[in-house]
């Protein structure tokens, strides 16, 4: 009965804590900061639409849903690239390990977006300069079995953005439940995403010299300006999943989830995955909103999982998807080991 209540504690703090994501507004896109963590790192979950909250998929699951890891039997390693629009690269690598108290997952983000000459006000042409902006998210998750039904998880992640001499650092919170009823193949999800303090942009590059008198012999004076501050791309999402037999060694799984932003339209996601004997996958998927500059189409995919002695795996996954203008389509590879 403990077990129980604390569980549907958890539910409704998130439904509280979501309810500042539930009212979207769109017309704030552009004041956006830290966007970098909408871009995700899993082939599966991208292929399947992103609707994945409800899927215990273990450390490939943790962007969508941290309870997603209390399914890691011993220790998993998971490293994605995702080959982004405009030439921006996204590198992923994470490692989550199981433990008597749950799950715990160290993970790392890195976005490159190449490089970048320098022009300034004199020198519109270039300075002869380059530089390459970085940015980068560290995770440190946990998750773990409340019940055999019930599962919940939390990850707090360090955001770092540099360019140049600006810098930005912020902080992170993501928390989700997934709970699998009595059907079997059921799973039904629930996460809130990015919720922490308003990040602000620092650093020499906000100073400037002036000079205070006409008289060239005077003193000038070094001044800086400071930036405003802005929010993080906080979302909440809740959906379902049922696999659905086919035979002894087939499957459909079919994915389902509504997401709510705070500064996008809201969406669903859906997804499908045909899978035969645990080895070989087929994926699809895309999401439906009344956005009508929504950039990205259906997404689409394939893996494998391939056996390495005894209970340890080694899985590949591989995901297009369509761009509808002004760029190429996007690709991710990913790779998990499962010892």
């Amino acid at each position: 009965m403990k077990v129980r209540i604390l569980c549907l504690t958890a539910v409704l703090l998130l439904a509280l804590v979501a309810g500042a994501a539930i009212a979207a507004n769109a017309d704030r896109t552009g004041t956006a900061g830290a966007t970098e963590l909408r871009i995700p790192n899993s082939a599966r979950g991208l292929a399947l639409g992103g609707g994945m909250v409800s899927d215990p998929g273990g450390l490939e699951m943790l962007y969508y849903n941290p309870a997603a890891i209390a399914g890691v039997t011993r220790v998993e390693a998971y490293f994605s690239n995702y080959s982004y629009i405009a030439d921006i690269t996204k590198n992923y690598v994470g490692v989550a390990a199981k433990t008597s108290y749950g799950t715990l997952a160290v993970t790392a983000d890195v976005l490159s977006i190449g490089d970048i000459m320098e022009t300034t006000e004199d020198n519109p042409e270039g300075t002869g300069r380059v530089f390459s902006p970085n940015w980068s998210i560290l995770g440190l998750s946990y998750g773990r079995y409340m019940t055999d039904q019930v599962t919940v998880g939390a990850t707090l992640k360090l955001i770092s953005e540099s360019v140049l001499q600006t810098h930005a650092t912020g902080l992170a919170f993501d928390a989700g439940i997934q709970y699998r009823p009595g059907p079997k193949g059921v799973w039904l999800g629930l996460a809130v995403k990015n919720f922490g303090p308003n990040m602000r942009f620092t650093g020499s590059d906000f100073e400037s010299f002036h000079s205070t008198s006409d008289n060239p012999q005077a003193n000038g004076r070094s001044l800086a300006s400071q930036s405003a501050a802005f929010e993080l791309p906080g979302y909440f999402e809740i959906g379902a999943r049922y696999l659905y037999p086919l035979g002894e060694s087939a499957s459909f799984t079919g994915f389902g989830t509504f997401q709510s932003n705070n500064f996008y339209s809201d969406v669903f996601e859906l997804g499908g995955e045909f899978g035969l004997n645990d080895t070989f996958f087929l994926r699809g998927g895309g999401a439906i909103t009344d956005n009508k500059d929504q950039l990205f189409g259906p997404a689409f995919g394939a893996g494998f999982s391939i056996p390495v002695g005894g209970t340890s795996k080694i899985v590949a996954d591989y995901t297009m998807q369509t761009v509808r203008t002004y760029f190429d389509d996007t690709h991710m590879l990913a790779v998990k080991f499962v010892f």
